[in-house]
């Protein structure tokens, strides 16, 4: 019981750990130099703007409740993590950007729907986390939502060269594109290794099913082979 609550206390402090990690990194990437304004520091524009589209791309986001519940397993246990990921995320992106002077007060009202998204979304998005650990069809499914988004938003956001604006500057075509190339490199690899974690999983279950079935019939022929010398004895 005790090894149990300290395994559920390492996974709430890894939950809350990412969310901040996710909040701090995407406050700090959207952050401009004098330099980049004036149009002197394209290269250094290219790789912060880089950074900061894949630290605020809604796959990201997102797959903060995901992991949320991941860790926490429990589906009930699994929807409160999602909540309370998504809701230091945002809390904690915009609560640092105040304290930095780059938000004022009016940020809150500004992102009501952001700042409503942890009670919309982060429950749902738990339990999707919660059941990707599971065999079978189910927790394939919701083990594959994240990389599915992760591969459909470079197309849904236009970051790919040929779907956005060709008269935009070079460092942001340069940002969207290698936003859209993470984000696939990434789907494609979450994806693969969801589907060989379920494979695994499915053939786990079925040698478990065969071995207790072997073993049910072995005690059957134990049981006949002990009543037929006990009715030869008599």
């Amino acid at each position: 019981m005790e090894e149990a609550d300290r395994e559920s206390r390492r996974a709430w402090l890894w939950v809350l750990a990412a969310a901040l990690l996710l909040a701090v990194i995407s406050l700090l990437t959207n952050l401009n130099t004098q330099a980049e304004l004036e149009g002197k520091a394209d290269t250094w524009l290219a790789i912060r703007g880089s950074l900061s589209k894949i630290a605020n791309a809604g796959t990201l986001w997102a797959g903060i409740g995901v992991l949320a519940g991941w860790l926490v397993q429990r589906p009930l246990a699994a929807a409160l993590a999602g909540i309370a990921a998504t809701a230091v995320a945002i809390f904690g992106h915009y609560g640092l950007g105040i304290a930095l002077g780059v938000f004022d007060g009016q940020v809150w009202a500004d992102n009501r729907i952001w700042v409503l998204a942890p009670v919309i979304v982060g429950a749902p998005l738990g339990v999707i986390g919660a059941l990707a650990r599971r065999p079978g069809l189910v927790g394939l499914l919701a083990g594959l939502v994240v990389p599915f988004g992760a591969l459909t938003e470079p197309w849904v956001g236009g970051r790919w060269p040929w779907l956005g604006n060709a008269i935009l500057p070079a460092p942001q075509r340069i940002s969207d594109a290698v936003c859209a190339i993470v984000l696939t490199i990434f789907g494609l690899s979450l994806g693969s290794l969801v589907i060989r974690r379920n494979r695994r999983q499915g053939q786990a279950v079925a040698l478990s099913g065969f071995c207790a079935q072997r073993e049910r019939g072995h005690s059957g022929v134990v049981e006949r082979t002990l009543w037929g010398r006990r009715k030869d004895n008599l």
